[in-house]
C-alpha cells in the first residue's frame, strides 16, 4: 500500500485512491484543491509568428482588462470632445472654408438608413474589450491618443465646408440625424476621424481574430466608410484622409515585439 501511494504520487494520472484508508481520503481531497505548479517561459514573438500565437492564445474579458477599457474610453472621450469640439466651434465662425470635394459627388444618393451603420462606430469601439489583452488596450488607446490632436491641427488649419446640404427626415431615422446635426457642425471634415478611429480599432484585431470574425470585421469597416458618404456627412477626400492618417499612427506606433508568460504542459 506504500508502494501505491508512492507511485501514485510520482504518476498521479495513474492514481487509484479507491483502497486509501480515511486519511489518504483526506490526502486525495487536498490534491484535489491544489494544482500541479507548472513551469513559465518567456516568449518573444516575432513578425509574422505574432498573428498565431494572438490566434492560439485568445483574450477573454476580466475585470482588470474591464477597468481599463473604461478609464481609457473616457480619458479619449474628454480628449475627443475637447479637439473636436473645440476645432468646430472655433472654425464656424471662420470667413474662409476650403472645398474638397469633386463635382461629381454630388450624384451620391442619400441614403436614410446608413445613419445606423454610420453610428455603429460606436459599437465597433467595444471590440476590443473582448479581443485585446492590456497591453493592446494601452496600444490602441496611444494611437487614437496620438490620431485626434494631429487632426485637430489639420481642422484648424484647414477648415472645410460640406458640400452636401443637410437634409432632415421624418421618418424612424429622424432622431438619429437630430444627434448628429445638433453635435456636429460641417467643419471638421478633413481628415475624418470617424474613418481614422474605426480603422484603429480594426487594424488593433487583425491579429488577434481568425475565421468568421475577420471577415465579419473588415467588412463592418468597410460599411462604415460607405456610411460616412451616404449620409452625406463627408466627402471622398475626407474619407482618404482618415485612412491615411489611421496608417501614419500604425506605422508611428507599430505593434511591439510581443512578450508573453506562456505555460508548458511539463
Amino acid at each position: 500500500m506504500v508502494l501505491a501511494c508512492i507511485a501514485n504520487t510520482l504518476v498521479p494520472d495513474q492514481c487509484t485512491y479507491q483502497r486509501l484508508n480515511p486519511a489518504g481520503q483526506v490526502v486525495q481531497r487536498l490534491r484535489n484543491h491544489v494544482s500541479r505548479p507548472r513551469e513559465s517561459q518567456v516568449i518573444i514573438i516575432h513578425g509574422s509568428d505574432r498573428k498565431s500565437f494572438y490566434q492560439q492564445h485568445p483574450m477573454s474579458l476580466t475585470r482588470r482588462n474591464l477597468k481599463l477599457y473604461l478609464y481609457l474610453g473616457l480619458s479619449l472621450t474628454v480628449l475627443f470632445a475637447v479637439v473636436y469640439g473645440g476645432s468646430n466651434w472655433f472654425n464656424s465662425d471662420r470667413g474662409h472654408y476650403f472645398r474638397l470635394y469633386f463635382p461629381w459627388e454630388f450624384t451620391i444618393p442619400f441614403i436614410a438608413p446608413m445613419i445606423l451603420a454610420y453610428f455603429s462606430l460606436q459599437l465597433l469601439f467595444l471590440l476590443p474589450l473582448f479581443h485585446c489583452d492590456r497591453n493592446a488596450l494601452l496600444l490602441l488607446a496611444k494611437r487614437m491618443a496620438a490620431a485626434i490632436p494631429v487632426a485637430g491641427i489639420i481642422f484648424l488649419l484647414l477648415p472645410t465646408q460640406l458640400g452636401f446640404a443637410r437634409q432632415g427626415t421624418a421618418s424612424f431615422y429622424a432622431p438619429f440625424y437630430d444627434i448628429l446635426y445638433t453635435l456636429d457642425r460641417p467643419h471638421n471634415l478633413f481628415p475624418s476621424l470617424h474613418v481614422t478611429l474605426g480603422t484603429l480599432v480594426v487594424a488593433s484585431l487583425l491579429h488577434r481574430v481568425r475565421g468568421i470574425l475577420l471577415w465579419l470585421y473588415i467588412p463592418w469597416l468597410l460599411l462604415l466608410y460607405l456610411s460616412v458618404l451616404l449620409v452625406h456627412q463627408h466627402h471622398v477626400a475626407d474619407i482618404a484622409g482618415g485612412i491615411v492618417l489611421a496608417i501614419l499612427v500604425v506605422r508611428w506606433l507599430p505593434e511591439p515585439e510581443y512578450s508573453a508568460y506562456a505555460h508548458s504542459s511539463a
